[in-house]
Formats: structure tokens, C-alpha cells, sequence
């Protein structure tokens, strides 16, 4: 069906001298992709880290929010002490 062609040979032959460039190409892909894993990692390694720091002071910021209501509160809201029914109370000299 095809002519066959002596111009047109589909063979993967390959300079001799590419096979180092080929090595190095590899390498450097290689070194690439591993320090963007690196990098990602500590990337991700200091946002968790950050994560838990925000965490912890906003619930010590909580808590202490929570402490001051409960003390403002109930200054202010306490009732007066009244004895029991019943009792008597002893009165100062």
C-alpha cells in the first residue's frame, strides 16, 4: 500500500553524545519534583503548626473571656443574703 521510502525511516536511533543530556534532563526533573515535595511538606508542617498555636490562644482567650463575665456577672447580679426561715440572726455588739 505504502511506498516504501528510503527518506522516511522510523527508527529511534539517537546521537550518541544524547544519552548523558538525557541523564542530566532526568536528574534535574527528578531534583525538581523532590524539593517541590519538601517544600510542600514544610509548607504544610509550619500551617499546622500555626493552626494549633491560633487554636490554643483562642481558647486561653475563651476562657479567659468566660472567667471575667462569669466574675463581672455575678458581682452584679447577686442577690442579697437573707437567712433561712426559721432562724434568728445573731446581731453585733
Amino acid at each position: 500500500m505504502f511506498p516504501k521510502s528510503n527518506s522516511l525511516q522510523l527508527t529511534s536511533e539517537k546521537p550518541i553524545h544524547a544519552n548523558g543530556f538525557i541523564l542530566l534532563e532526568v536528574l534535574v526533573a527528578m531534583s525538581l519534583v523532590a524539593s517541590s515535595w519538601v517544600a510542600l511538606g514544610a509548607t504544610y508542617q509550619q500551617l499546622a503548626l500555626r493552626l494549633a498555636i491560633v487554636q490554643e490562644q483562642r481558647a486561653q482567650m475563651k476562657k479567659a473571656l468566660d472567667e471575667h463575665e462569669i466574675n463581672t456577672l455575678g458581682h452584679q447580679q447577686a442577690p442579697p443574703r437573707t437567712p433561712p426561715a426559721g432562724t434568728t440572726q445573731k446581731k453585733s455588739k
